[in-house]
Order: structure tokens, then C-alpha cells, then sequence
């Protein structure tokens, strides 16, 4: 009776198939034929016919990620078994990731896409850089968020922070993958998010304090701290220094930013730049020289206009640092954090001016400027 049971159980598994692929077949032909129709008739039909396919590539055009999504939902339906179904709908959505990644530190990500791979060993998990393309192999896994998790985790680890890895420490990088990787997977899917925590991100931690140190870059994550701020330093020295000739202080400097921004993100004084020497939080280390401002309320700015923070900016410059950060969220905050940094674009100063996105689904969206000073070392 059960052997009977199991295969009307495949035979119904086998019509639905064959009866969703026939639909899509329909559906499909049914729109080349209207199409088809309207182009035939001419006029003003043709034109609205031809103005909609105009229309419809422009869009994938723009928005290549969200058509591969779609397609893999199509692929799904055609076949609930095909691969390459899974394949487009990661692809797609990591990378979407990435694509904001590069918002928050475009130097971090060295092209706009991966290209995932499946091999056969299910336990494989390998990212590398092909012809300017990050590839992703790894071996094929039922359950989604597994691939997933591994594909984000594997691509965060051995491309996004590969090069920074010689020059900080090594629990500061251990900790930094896994918490960047649960932050792009939240933006994804929160469940996924949790599954990455409980599968591989909580395993990984050895000690309550590297477990602490995680959730604190995750919140530095969140309030744009960590990408457009730690990670742009770290990324920094790369441009100074060969991996293989790394000083080590540069190791242990690398703690000291990473206690620096947790300290402001915990600190109980608000981070106002409203009289430069006050509001101007400054590191200064053997190489890292940071200055963070967080700008006023727009009662600040009513008042005073840009002068009170254009005074924490000079006090920072005065203070022999290489980076400014001017921190902004919500929308009249962001809109003056990007004021006050293009205000400086045109200063000699100034080697370099750049105004960086942040957004995540649990916080109003962030802005980041970010002023590098010329001539200090």
C-alpha cells in the first residue's frame, strides 16, 4: 500500500511538472503573439507595441539582478530541481549586495558581479578573482540558505577582505567577515541572516570576547561604521604597504580603530560637531589618523548655517589627520553631511572627496563623506 501511495505521489509530482511547464509555454506564446499582432497591425499600435519592448530591455538592462531573480523563479517552475534556478536567483541577489557594497567603499569590491560555480563536493567553498570576475565554487546544497550563507561567506572572506588581511589582526578580521556577511545576508533575507548566525557565524567564535567583539561590528555595520569608515582604512594600507612586508604595529593599530569607532557608538555624549575642538572625535595613531563628525540637528544648521561644522572639519585638518568622516542619517541629516562635504571640493587641501551610501532595513538610510587630506603621513 505505501510503495502504491509513494508512486501516486510521483505521478501527481510528474503531471503538476509537465502541467506548469505547458502554462508557461502558453503564457509565453501568448504574449509573442500579441506582440507579433500589434507590430502587424502598424500605426499607432506598432508603435505602442515596439515602445513596450523598448521599455521592458531598458529595465533589464537597469535592473539585471532582479530579472535573474525572476528568471530563476520561471526556472523553478520549469524544473523544481534545476540548478541553474538556484544559481541565477543567488547571483542575483549577491549581487544587489554588492552593488551596495561598492555604495558604502567602492574599493572593497573589484568588480560588480560574481559567478557562481557548482562542483561536486558538497563541503567546497572557494572565491577567487578570473579575469576580473569574482568566482564563487562550491558544492551544490538542497537547502538554499546553506548555499547561501556559504556563497556570501566564501566571497566576504577571500575577495571583499582578502587584501586587507595581512595588515590587521587576526581576530578583527575573523570577526569583520562574519559580522559583513550577516549584514549583506539581513539585507537579503533576515532568515537567512539567522541561519548564518547560528550555522557558521556562532560556531566560528571560540571566546566570549570574540563573540562580543562580533555583535559590536555587527551595530557597526548597521550604523555605518564599518564599511565606509574601518574597512576604508584598513583598505588603505594596502596602497602603502606589500602583504608580505606588513609591520607589525600595523596589527594592533588596527585594534585601536575598531575600539575607537566602539567607543563612540557606546559613548553616552552625543557626537554634535557644533564647536570643532568638542565635537571633532579624533584618533591619531603611527598610521591611522582618523577625525569622525557626526553632523548636527538642522536647528544647528538654522542657526549657525555650515560655519560651526565647517569649524570641526578645520580643527581636524589642524590636527594633522589623513581622513574626515562626516557622519549623517535620516534624510535632513544625510542631505547635510553631503552639503558640508562637497563644500570642500575645490579646497587645495583636499586630496580627495567622496560621499558614501549606506543603507539597511532596520535604520533610515546614512551618508558618509569622506575627505582625504593631502601631505600627511
Amino acid at each position: 500500500m505505501l510503495k502504491i501511495n509513494f508512486k501516486l505521489h510521483e505521478l501527481i509530482k510528474i503531471v503538476c511538472l509537465w502541467a506548469t511547464r505547458g502554462l508557461i509555454v502558453l503564457i509565453g506564446l501568448a504574449v509573442v503573439s500579441l506582440f507579433a499582432y500589434l507590430f502587424f497591425l502598424g500605426g499607432q499600435y506598432g508603435i505602442a507595441a515596439f515602445s513596450i519592448v523598448l521599455i521592458l530591455v531598458v529595465y533589464i538592462i537597469k535592473n539585471i539582478d532582479g530579472v535573474k531573480v525572476i528568471v530563476s523563479w520561471v526556472l523553478a517552475l520549469w524544473d523544481y530541481q534545476s540548478r541553474l534556478a538556484v544559481k541565477y536567483q543567488i547571483e542575483g541577489h549577491v549581487n544587489r549586495q554588492i552593488r551596495s557594497l561598492k555604495d558604502e567603499c567602492e574599493e572593497l569590491c573589484p568588480a560588480s558581479e560574481i559567478r557562481i560555480e557548482w562542483t561536486k563536493t558538497p563541503e567546497t567553498a572557494q572565491s577567487f578573482i578570473k579575469n576580473g570576475k569574482p568566482i564563487v565554487r562550491i558544492g551544490y546544497h538542497n537547502n538554499s540558505n546553506t548555499n547561501l550563507s556559504k556563497i556570501m561567506y566564501s566571497f566576504v572572506k577571500d575577495v571583499v577582505c582578502f587584501n586587507v588581511k595581512s595588515f590587521i589582526d587576526e581576530n578583527i578580521f575573523d570577526t569583520t567577515t562574519l559580522a559583513l556577511s550577516k549584514g549583506l545576508l539581513d539585507k537579503i533575507n533576515e532568515e537567512t541572516g539567522r541561519y548564518f548566525v547560528n550555522t557558521i557565524a556562532h560556531p566560528s567564535l571560540t571566546s566570549e570576547e570574540n563573540e562580543e567583539l562580533y555583535h559590536d561590528i555587527c551595530t557597526l555595520y548597521e550604523n555605518a561604521f564599518l564599511t565606509p569608515i574601518a574597512l576604508n582604512e584598513f583598505n588603505e594600507t594596502t596602497k602603502e604597504y606589500e602583504r608580505d612586508i606588513a609591520p607589525r604595529w600595523l596589527k594592533q593599530e588596527s585594534n585601536n580603530v575598531i575600539m575607537f569607532l566602539r567607543k563612540l557608538l557606546y559613548s553616552k555624549e552625543e557626537l554634535l560637531a557644533l564647536t570643532g575642538e568638542e565635537g571633532t572625535f579624533i584618533l591619531k595613531e603611527r598610521y591611522y589618523k582618523i577625525a569622525l563628525i557626526k553632523v548636527s540637528d538642522p536647528e544647528t544648521y538654522a542657526r549657525g548655517g555650515l560655519r560651526p561644522h565647517k569649524g570641526a572639519v578645520e580643527y581636524a585638518i589642524k590636527n594633522g589627520v589623513k581622513n574626515i568622516y562626516i557622519c549623517g542619517r535620516g534624510e535632513k541629516n544625510t542631505k547635510l553631511a553631503r552639503q558640508l562635504t562637497n563644500s570642500y571640493s575645490e579646497d587645495k587641501r583636499i586630496k580627495k572627496v567622496k560621499v558614501r551610501e549606506f543603507k539597511h532595513s532596520k535604520h533610515p538610510p546614512a551618508v558618509v563623506g569622506v575627505m582625504q587630506i593631502k601631505d600627511v603621513k
